[in-house]
């Protein structure tokens, strides 16, 4: 595959990689290290010249990566707010952010002159938090597309962090019923120093995933309204916008 192909790939399937992918090879790397060996060993064991295997192995990392944020959000994201690692509700903090409000007043201004279609039978504004959000990313696609980065970006890190959960797990369980399943290092820290390491790591992940994931629903209103306020100073100052035009041809 040339460079440029490989770049286009990358690119064109960014989040799906940072989103899915990392996650599937930290729980697959974690577990190999803790029950096969050092991370040399898994270098000779992989045959590289054959696209055919790394095709597979990829496509089984990419399914491990699904089934750890399954994992993450049946059981694990019940819980963080239950121990008071996250927000109970996260939507509810931003609903006070002065771009959500003045967003909100916009949208509603325009239900009122009619230029936005209202829900028959329900009088009022009927457009919770979630329909002005996905509204706002149809308005910009700007905003679409940093919304969707930061709502992978905050899939990657609880799902690492979720994998991290995952290898304590397996390591406090072989400890405890089959020391032998362990790879036998010949120097290793006390188990207690090991798990509170990867508990450590795993809050730390959820902190930053749960970070990531407002923005992810915040950003998207501040954005759409620029955008909006620039679009409505372009049509009422054509002229502006003809010498911007003719700015960019000189």
């Amino acid at each position: 595959m040339k460079v440029d192909d490989a770049i286009e790939t990358i690119s064109r399937f960014f989040n799906d990689l940072i989103g899915t992918l990392i996650p599937g090879i930290v729980l697959a790397v974690g577990l190999a290290v803790m029950h096969i060996g050092p991370i040399h060993n898994l270098r000779e064991s992989i045959p590289k010249d054959d696209g055919f295997i790394v095709a597979l192995l990829l496509a089984v990392l990419f399914a491990a990566g699904h089934g750890v944020l399954a994992i993450y959000s049946l059981a694990v994201e019940k819980f963080l707010p239950t121990l008071r690692l996250t927000k109970k509700d996260v939507v509810a903090s931003l609903v006070n952010k002065q771009s959500y409000l003045c967003f909100q007043e916009i949208v509603t201004d325009k239900i009122k002159q009619g230029s936005l279609s209202q829900t028959s039978g329900q009088p009022g504004f009927p457009w919770d938090f979630h329909d002005l959000r996905n509204l706002a990313l149809s308005i910009s696609s700007e905003a679409s597309s940093l919304g969707r980065r930061f709502m992978f970006i905050s899939l990657l890190c609880n799902g690492v962090g979720t994998a991290l959960l995952v290898m304590l797990i397996d390591y406090i369980g072989c400890i405890i019923f089959a020391k032998d399943a362990l790879f036998p290092y010949t120097f290793v820290w006390p188990v207690y120093v090991q798990g509170l390491l990867l508990l450590l790591a795993a809050i730390s992940f959820f902190k930053r995933g749960e970070a990531f994931y407002a923005r992810a629903m915040s950003t998207p209103f501040p954005v759409a309204l620029s955008e909006m306020a620039l679009r409505q100073d372009i049509s009422a100052n054509p002229k502006n916008q003809e010498g911007n035009l003719l700015g960019r041809r000189i």
